[in-house]
């Protein structure tokens, strides 16, 4: 029975450049131009295979050329659209292009890189003169058997089972990505199949017509249908997903799987690949001597850590504990001086009361004592009032009974 496996599950996203590194970058690892200047290449590529990788689609310029020219329509040279200072270059109305962080500058993205997948079976394969053949049926593929073919030169790898099923694949998401973006957005696409899993990157540029048909860099809207305006799907990956499935995936009897792109898909066995194998495969290798002892000082410096991990969660738990406390007596400090205010409060109050009282008090005495005085004085006046009246009575009658009381008066003296 061949070794063939198939996930059967689609897997399309786009990620957003946003600067001329990125997009730089996407270009050489798409293209497979890194490395080959004397930059070391990406570990995860088999040089023995990038001859069976598939340049679908490639434009005489770089990207930054492309898109310089759709935005300014101006012309830029090669190093020269490398080095530009996007704040200093404008759109063809003579609006600045925003390239900063802030909210209103977030739309503002160069181009999208898309990967897709190949969801379809596959073949555990190796190269016989550069071309691959099937792994043969009596060969069981264990992990042993994989890393045995890697350390000989002629590793064990994934390849489309059925050719005519990957060519639908590739064909179906090429349109897909014309129709999303705009076929004049398109500027490279590429099949890889020197890495661990057969797929496909197309870089596309986020140029796209606004309301006013003047060219705008945009990252939330894509471009979609023959007329260039701008249409709702953006670069969700949830709704990216569902339209790829719903054109493409379904299509071709796949499924739509997880709504995570960074989740692992779970196989079952007979559907694991040369990837799955990879990735589970254990093996065991002695040590030297320096790197035991290196290992023994890495766990005790591990240990180490660990426990002073431990210590320092318990000194924070501690110090948690005590910024409450520190809290609660603040708070209870906070009410007793607001308990003392009031008491001080009353206490004034109490103090003016009495004073109030004091004073009462002796405005009352003052006048107990005016009143005594007014009436002795009054006593004294009635009593003299009281005398002359009985004077006058008395000179009334003598001198009605004819006595001079001035005679009388002498009388009583010479006596």
């Amino acid at each position: 029975m061949a070794h063939i496996s198939r996930s059967g599950i689609v897997n399309f996203q786009a990620r957003r450049c946003k600067t001329i590194h990125t997009i730089n970058y996407a270009k050489e690892h798409n293209d497979r131009t890194k490395g080959r200047l004397g930059e070391k290449r990406e570990t995860h590529i088999d040089v023995s295979r990038e001859h069976l990788n598939q340049h679908l689609i490639s434009c005489d310029k770089t990207p930054m050329q492309k898109i310089l020219k759709d935005i300014t329509g101006k012309d830029y040279g090669e190093e020269e659209a490398a080095e530009v200072d996007l704040h200093s270059v404008t759109y063809q109305d003579g609006k600045k292009i925003r390239m900063g962080r802030s909210k209103k500058d977030q739309d503002a993205v160069l181009a999208f890189e898309v990967e897709a997948s190949y969801p379809g079976s596959l073949i555990a394969c190796q190269l016989e003169d550069g071309v691959p053949r099937p792994v043969p049926d009596d060969v069981e593929l264990t992990p042993e058997y994989i890393k045995q073919a890697r350390e000989s030169g002629n590793p064990v790898f994934d390849y489309p089972a059925d050719l005519n099923e990957f060519d639908q694949w590739k064909m179906k998401t090429l349109q897909f990505c014309k129709d999303l973006y705009g076929n004049d957005n398109l500027l490279s696409a590429e099949v890889h199949m020197d890495e661990d899993h057969p797929h496909m990157h197309v870089l596309v540029s986020s140029v796209a017509k606004d309301k006013n048909n003047e060219n705008r860099l945009r990252g939330t809207y894509v471009r979609r249908g023959q007329n260039g305006t701008l249409g709702d799907i953006g670069v969700s990956y949830n709704r990216l997903l569902d339209t790829y499935y719903k054109e493409v995936g379904k299509e071709l009897g796949y499924e739509r799987g997880n709504t995570n792109p960074h989740s692992v898909e779970k196989y079952n066995a007979n559907t694991r690949t040369v990837r799955d194998l990879l990735v589970n495969m254990v093996t065991p290798v002695k040590l030297p001597e320096e790197r035991e002892e290196a290992e023994k000082a890495y766990q005790a410096l591990s240990t180490k850590y660990k426990n002073e991990e431990a210590e320092k969660n318990r000194y924070k738990s501690r110090a948690t504990s005590l910024s409450k406390s520190a809290t609660r007596l603040d708070q209870k400090r906070k009410s007793l001086e607001e308990e003392i205010k009031r008491l001080q409060k009353e206490n004034a109050e109490k103090d003016q009361r009495i004073k109030e009282l004091q004073s009462i008090e002796r405005r009352h005495t003052c006048l107990k004592q005016g009143r005594s005085i007014y009436e002795d004085q009054k006593a004294v006046a009635i009593s003299e009032q009281f005398d002359q009246v009985l004077e006058n009575l008395g000179k009334e009658y003598f001198e009605k009974i004819g006595i001079d009381m001035n005679i009388e008066s002498e009388v009583t003296k010479n006596e």
